[in-house]
């Protein structure tokens, strides 16, 4: 661990670069023989480049033979800009941001920014591979080669949008004069940026270039259809429809019309919505819809070859990973150690003074290993290596002083995946009206992006839409006064209409939807709310009278009013359509029976949700265990199909 961290002080520091004869004069440690001493720095340039710290070989200015250095060192040195305010509010709001399965708090700490207080996540954003790759392209204006739909293409990327809780890059393809939308679930994984750089010329609107609704796309003829529902859920199907227009109302009952052009998303919100959404004309679209249904329902019902082979290749396969190691725990490894102190570093630079017990308890180092950890770093520092010249660490007791100088502050490097969690973070804290430190928030933000050379207004390239928007500023406002509400809501999980009394505790986002958590008193339990389910708000005389704690409310299930049985269904998914659980918990295999298929394992919300989630998939997925699911699922679907027959 020392002698990479020795290694990358110097390299990053030095003034020209360095020989590997010169490299080994200055730190000690290497092996004498001359092949050995090769292979023994070739495993410790792979390791630095792992932990984000790639040392380039170029030519000696001196000799013929090959030297080394740490580029663009200057993006290492984020750390040291950022004040103690301004690291505080960007660790909270990547602590409070989960981005697919993992939190921002990773990147927050290889820029020094440790959250110390208790993680409350605010919103939950799929991840799709690709997304920060794009976002880097973006922001440094390259182009990009891509595959897409089978496609060679060449992108002039503007932004990427996240809307209708899916990813999309809003680019021009070369030679092009049309902006248009690329579901980015659909690209082949290995895309390229280039070096190529282009001109982005006027400003794209990336918001205005998907419409406001899946139902208006622009690929499709448009239809008129006729709607009949009740009068107390207007404003929830307008939220889904907001294309929406009222004919008339008489006894109650909602006559309605709108312009479909996206046919599979119309029929899609129809499901969500039960009995309690009638499709009455014309014809013609009844008929489309019975149709689409019936796909799914095929799909559902014919028996595919080897479908058991499939459940027993899933069950071994995953059986054979979760199987306890046979390896016996060893040390912890030199690399683990320097990456460690490499997000400890920037953390003291601001810390210096400090215990043992806040180093474990932030950073997750046993306390009993801090001391020795840091009397380690205290031997680094640059050749002579003189006490001048080393990492200051005085470890005595349970307390550490530390007096490091900003040429060893200088932390882990951000990728591209770093730099897209922190602008995320920032976009969607910034969006929250609950998040304290917004004016530090965005300093911060600005000044990584300086140091990066890139545009920090987010706004522009990175388009986030919620839904559920129409009730918020009255439920905030609630929020804030400690105020009752009360307000209509449908229900997913039985898909009926309710009168509820809640006091709203805390709002998040979640899939591209804005969410209540709160203590219901008619059902007198934590429950969340869907705001573009929640029919019109009043905010009541009346004080909230519950009050859990944080750690309560962070150990609420967000299955969002589950009624399953049970905990997970296996399905068999065609592999085309993957993008269709990249927002659902699930875990995934590729079929060696049958490569066009994938097996995975997801968890449910209710037998309801299931069924709608197969019913909109248009036979690409079929549940093929537990079978008493299936039978149900079957019987389900038969009976929403003939809603329309």
């Amino acid at each position: 661990m020392s002698r990479l961290l020795n290694l990358y002080l110097l390299l990053s520091n030095a003034s020209r670069p360095l020989s590997l004869a010169e490299i080994t004069d200055h730190i000690g440690g290497f092996p004498d023989s001359p092949e050995a001493r090769r292979q023994a720095f070739e495993r410790a340039k792979r390791d630095l480049k792992a932990l984000g710290l790639p040392i380039t070989t170029v030519a000696h200015p001196q000799t013929s033979g090959d030297a080394y250095l740490v580029t663009k060192k200057e993006e290492a040195r984020i750390a040291p800009m950022l004040n103690l305010d301004e690291a505080f509010a960007l660790a909270g709001a990547m602590a409070s941001v989960q981005f697919g399965n993992e939190s921002g708090l990773d990147s927050a700490r290889k820029l020094g920014c440790v959250w110390e207080g208790e993680r409350i996540e605010l919103a939950y954003v799929p991840r799709v591979p690709l997304v920060s790759q794009f976002f880097e392209a973006i922001q440094r204006y390259r182009v990009v080669r891509a595959r897409y739909h089978n496609i060679e293409r060449r992108l002039l990327p503007f932004g990427v949008l996240f809307r209708w809780g899916t990813w999309y890059l809003i680019a021009r393809e070369e030679g092009q004069l049309l902006v248009k939308s690329f579901r980015i679930e659909n690209f082949d994984p290995d895309i390229e940026i280039t070096s190529e750089e282009f001109d982005p010329g006027d400003r794209v609107d990336v918001s205005t270039v998907l419409p406001e609704s899946p139902t208006s796309v622009r690929w499709e003829d448009e239809e008129i259809v006729e709607l009949e529902f009740p009068q107390e859920i207007l404003s929830i199907v307008i939220d889904r429809l907001p294309q929406l227009v009222v004919n008339t109302i008489d006894n109650k009952t909602v006559h309605a019309s709108a312009a479909i052009s996206g046919f599979g998303a119309f029929v899609s919100i129809l499901i969500e919505f039960g009995d309690q959404v009638e499709l009455v004309a014309p014809p013609r679209a009844r008929g489309r819809a019975f149709d689409l249904l019936s796909r799914s329902l095929e799909f559902q019902t014919v028996v595919l070859e080897e479908e058991t082979e499939y459940i027993e290749e899933y069950q071994s396969l995953i059986a054979a990973e979760l199987s306890p190691s046979t390896k016996k725990a060893g040390r912890e490894s030199g690399t683990s150690k320097f990456k460690r102190i490499m997000s400890l570093l920037p953390w003291l630079y601001r810390n210096p003074n400090t215990t043992t017990q806040e180093i474990s308890l932030l950073f997750g180092i046993p306390e009993s290993a801090v001391g020795g950890l840091l009397e380690t770093v205290a031997c680094c520092g640059l050749p002579p290596f003189t006490p001048d010249q080393l990492i200051e660490i005085i470890v005595d007791g349970d307390e550490i002083t530390a007096r490091i100088s900003e040429d060893f502050a200088s932390g882990l490097r951000l990728g591209a995946t770093d730099l897209f969690v922190a602008a995320l973070s920032a976009k969607l804290a910034l969006a929250h009206g609950d998040f304290v430190g917004q004016k530090e928030l965005t300093s911060a933000i600005g000044k990584i992006f300086d140091v990066f050379g890139l545009d920090s207004d987010l706004s522009d390239s990175l388009v986030l839409d919620v839904e559920g928007t129409r009730n918020l500023t009255e439920i905030r406002r609630a929020q804030g006064d400690k105020k009752s509400l009360r307000f209509g809501y449908f229900s997913l999980t039985n898909q009926a209409f309710s009168e509820r009394h809640v006091d709203p505790l805390r709002l998040f986002v979640r899939d591209g939807h804005w969410y209540l958590l709160g203590w219901c008193h008619s059902s007198e339990a934590l429950k969340t709310f869907r705001l573009d389910r929640v029919a019109e708000v009043v905010v009541l005389d009346e004080a909230i009278s519950v009050f859990p704690t944080d750690e309560e409310l962070n150990a609420t299930d967000f299955n969002f009013g589950s009624d399953q049985d049970v905990d997970s269904v296996l399905l068999v998914i065609d592999s085309n359509s993957s993008w269709r659980i990249a927002r659902i918990p699930h875990r995934t295999i590729q079929s060696t029976r049958n490569p066009s298929y994938l097996v995975a394992e997801v968890n449910i919300v209710s037998k309801i949700w299931l069924r709608n989630f197969v019913a909109s998939s248009v036979g690409d997925v079929k549940v093929i265990f537990p079978n008493e699911v299936v039978a149900g699922l079957r019987d389900a679907l038969f009976k929403l199909r003939g809603r329309f027959g």
